[in-house]
């Protein structure tokens, strides 16, 4: 593959911590913490479907925060794949230009 590719490992812990900080934010804010009272709207089947709206929202808002967590996750283990990749083939390469790996051109 001409030119291949690089990755940038701040980049993906960059964005971890972005995806964790905005975790953050939804933790401290929950739906239910919007002041309602179903008096407030006047007719008990308008109220009981603000009610239901609510805590679908709330439903939303935890498997978005989910769903966050498990990206930010992925993200910090990719990154810390590609610095074990890197270290290991660094490790590899070191061996072979000093005579103390084995020959990659040597079939075992």
């Amino acid at each position: 593959m001409a030119g291949g590719f690089s990755v940038n490992i701040d980049d993906l812990y960059q964005a971890a911590d972005g995806v964790n900080g905005t975790i953050e934010a939804f933790d401290q804010q929950q739906v239910s913490q919007i002041g309602y009272e179903p008096s407030w709207v006047g007719h008990p089947g308008l109220a009981g479907s603000m009610s239901n709206f609510l805590g679908g929202w709330q439903r939303g808002v935890q498997n978005l925060v989910s769903d966050s967590q498990s990206i930010a996750r992925s993200l910090t283990n990719s990154a810390d794949a590609y610095i074990q990749a890197d270290q290991a083939a660094t490790e590899y390469a070191g061996g072979i230009f000093k005579g103390t790996g084995a020959d990659p051109g040597m079939v075992q």
